[in-house]
């Protein structure tokens, strides 16, 4: 006697599998494009001779992060979950912020000017102004976007 599991119909076999996946990845690829994007848009403010603003690394950031969710959409045909899309926001977080902060924790960490309390505070209100640019960034953008580029493959 044999027991043969039943073949799954064409519905079920055409969901995509709703489990969470590693969005890491997708980090590191928010944080390359975002060296690409700071890169090439510094290159083309000196070429035409314009100073590179301070704002420039949230473009570079708004770009990255719209670059890494296009990946995930190509690769899983499908937006984020809620769980990934507060991975994949912690995880641009921490790419922004390894572009953003460095130099100004190091100045601010070698200033003679504040006490430490003072220093403390202006790390941590610095972080918290990154955290909520990318916050605004991810949930407010990327939602929408994944709906409008998922589109087309519905139709």
């Amino acid at each position: 006697m044999e027991h043969s599991q039943p073949t799954p119909t064409r519905s079920e076999s055409e969901r995509p599998a709703l489990r969470p996946v590693q969005v890491g990845w997708y980090g590191f690829i928010c944080f390359l494009g975002q060296l690409i994007a700071l890169s090439v848009l510094v290159l083309l403010t000196m070429l035409g001779g314009v100073k590179p603003h301070t704002g420039i690394n949230v473009i570079g950031l708004f770009i990255s992060i719209h670059f890494a969710n296009w990946r995930f959409i190509r690769t899983y045909r499908r937006e984020f979950l809620s769980t990934e899309l507060n991975w994949f926001a912690f995880s641009c977080f921490v790419a922004f912020w390894v572009c953003d902060e460095p130099l100004g924790l190091v100045a601010t960490v070698r200033s003679n000017e504040w006490g430490y309390l003072r220093k403390a505070v202006e790390i941590v209100a610095a972080s918290t102004v990154d955290f909520a640019v990318v916050a605004a960034i991810v949930y407010l953008t990327v939602p929408w976007a994944s709906k409008r580029l998922l589109r087309p493959a519905a139709a």
